[in-house]
């Protein structure tokens, strides 16, 4: 499944939702800041993100509900192709940049503490996540442009994250997501890639 599949079954996700549960609804969108490491190297492209969660259940302060998330990062840092010529001398090369994009569901804690517009929240989530993987890719001269294509395409696998945030209220629909860190993995070309996430955003819900 792809990654432009997978944001079209999050817009269905938020019109269901819309539909059959708007008092327990939320939607967020965020600014994301991603830290991926590849064969030891960190690289930590920007970009932003949206998702949707549905308070199921309340037991007292504490609602558990479901969330389902997409994201997308790109930095100009890491992937180069190196062009080598006959005698095997570095000529060119070229920074492709490194793209990260993700797609996770998965289950939520939220709660008010007796401060009542503080609300923090866990998460844990699983789902797909690729990446363009390759730190450096060196070929031969003649080969440059078909590398370049090549080592832009997205590589893909299992993925999960477990998130720690908080929300501040600034109005009966509206909070102010100020800031949610997150850890886990891509498990892709037989290896787990480290994925660390820094964001904050807006969110919108019914009162």
């Amino acid at each position: 499944m792809n990654f432009r599949r997978l944001s079209l079954l999050l817009a269905l996700t938020v019109g269901v939702f819309t539909v059959s549960a708007r008092a327990q609804l939320g939607v967020y969108g965020t600014v994301n800041v991603q830290q991926v490491a590849v064969n030891g190297k960190n690289v930590a492209p920007v970009g932003g993100g949206g998702g949707v969660y549905y308070d199921f259940k309340k037991i007292g302060r504490i609602k558990l509900g479901a969330d389902v998330r997409a994201g997308t990062a790109s930095s100009r840092q890491g992937n180069f192709v190196v062009a080598h010529d006959a005698n095997g001398n570095p000529v060119s090369f070229n920074s492709v940049g490194t793209r990260v994009h993700t797609a996770l569901g998965g289950i939520r804690a939220s709660t008010t503490l007796p401060v009542t517009w503080i609300k923090p929240y866990v998460q844990g989530s699983v789902g797909w996540g690729g990446s363009t993987f390759d730190p450096e890719t060196v070929v031969d001269i003649n080969n440059l442009e078909a590398a370049v294509k090549k080592s832009q395409s997205i590589k893909g696998g299992l993925a999960y994250e477990g998130f720690v945030g908080v929300d501040l209220k600034v109005a009966p629909i509206m909070d102010i997501r100020l800031a949610e860190f997150g850890i886990g993995a891509i498990h892709a070309q037989d290896k787990n890639h480290e994925l660390k996430s820094i964001s904050f955003g807006v969110v919108f819900h019914l009162p």
